[in-house]
């Protein structure tokens, strides 16, 4: 199994350990492919990996058929070495092209703290769980009821998960999820409130967050980079393993393009 495979995985293990405290989560698994569903409203936090060429289409049409069964929209990644068959079993259920997104890759040794002015701690109660509940919806403009039912409180029971939030003062700026799973740290939902962006929040609790991490065992680093965090991921040194295709499914949308609503 190559590298950029492993890391495939990880991040499919990532999503069942992120939505794995939600009371509707379901997975399913098969040969390169996994999909994760906290159960709520939001297709951000129902999401598949696909990573294996010859069964990618017969698992995104299983993708697709156990959201729509769900009523649930969801996000399927589909990474690149899977090849055309992919893309056209895609378009064939009826997934919507929506992004195309790097994985991206750091070797733990290379990640300094930088927390500057701010004061970053990791998540203990409930209550620190609604503020980054909160600040995602705010960072990610979410309803924050999706939120709530993906990450509620005794999501700090799972002990591969880690909630750390960024502080200025008293006040929640930023919150930053992340999982390890055999020394892989995955870093996911990083949050910034829009009015206090450009000024190192991000930076403060990805450094702080991976750090900790790390130093609990962590030996390397991944995450899966939007546009607006790539400049940031780039300047602390993680570098592009391999690209994705991100679909999007929706309840609504019907199984096959010819089918009619």
């Amino acid at each position: 199994m190559s590298a950029t495979t492993i890391l495939w995985n990880e991040a499919a293990i990532g999503f069942e350990r992120l939505f794995g405290a939600a009371v509707g989560f379901k997975t399913w698994r098969s040969r390169g492919a996994v999909l994760a569903m906290s159960g709520a409203q939001a297709p951000d936090l129902n999401c598949g990996v696909v990573t294996a060429g010859e069964h990618a289409p017969s698992a995104i049409g299983e993708m697709a058929g156990r959201l729509r069964d769900r009523g649930l929209p969801g996000l399927v990644l589909v990474a690149d070495g899977t090849g055309a068959a992919a893309d056209e079993a895609a378009t064939a259920v009826g997934l919507v092209r929506a992004a195309r997104m790097p994985l991206m890759s750091l070797p733990a040794a290379n990640i300094p703290a930088e927390t500057g002015a701010f004061w970053v701690r990791r998540a203990t109660t409930a209550a620190d769980v609604t503020a980054a509940n909160r600040l995602m919806a705010a960072a990610f403009d979410l309803s924050i009821e999706p939120l709530h039912v993906a990450f509620p409180p005794r999501l700090l029971e799972e002990p591969a998960v880690a909630v750390n939030i960024v502080l200025d003062g008293d006040e929640p700026v930023g919150a930053v999820q992340t999982t390890i799973h055999d020394g892989t740290v995955g870093v996911w939902s990083m949050a910034t409130l829009p009015a206090r962006r450009r000024r190192g929040v991000a930076r403060a609790g990805l450094t702080y967050a991976v750090a900790e991490r790390c130093r609990a065992g962590g030996h390397s680093v991944f995450l899966i980079a939007t546009d607006a965090g790539r400049p940031l991921y780039d300047a602390v040194g993680f570098r592009v393993v391999d690209w994705c295709t991100v679909w999007l499914t929706l309840p609504h949308v019907a199984n096959s393009p010819d089918e009619s609503a």
